[in-house]
């Protein structure tokens, strides 16, 4: 299902699909930050997790999303974040991990018919 060329998830059967996207962000600073990680569809929104961070988090925060659809053959699935803090917000790196990043996730699972 994976299109390299755009990043995006493109359905092959047509179905209901569990989707969840995920993203580890570097940190959360101190303040009124917003974080937002929406599953776009065939470029609409249909699935959003907001998060009001206002206390500070070195360490990071994950934020995820997860809804299920109908969808046909040829749709797009599509991750989008948004933050902000002001400042970059990268995902986050392993620890350990030798400078490794945490990649935002896609994930679509045909589930029924």
């Amino acid at each position: 299902m994976f299109d390299p060329a755009t990043s995006s998830l493109v359905v092959h059967t047509a179905g209901h699909y569990l989707i969840h996207g995920e993203i580890h962000w570097e940190y959360r600073p101190a303040g009124n930050a917003i974080r937002v990680v929406h599953v776009i569809v065939n470029g609409t929104n249909v699935a959003t997790h907001q998060d009001n961070a206002s206390d500070n988090n070195p360490a990071g925060v994950s934020q995820d999303v997860t809804t299920i659809l109908p969808l046909k053959a040829g749709d797009t699935i599509s991750l989008m974040v948004f933050q902000n803090t002001g400042l970059d917000a990268n995902s986050a790196q392993v620890v350990g991990g030798g400078g490794t990043t945490v990649e935002p996730k896609l994930q679509a699972e045909l589930v029924g018919p």
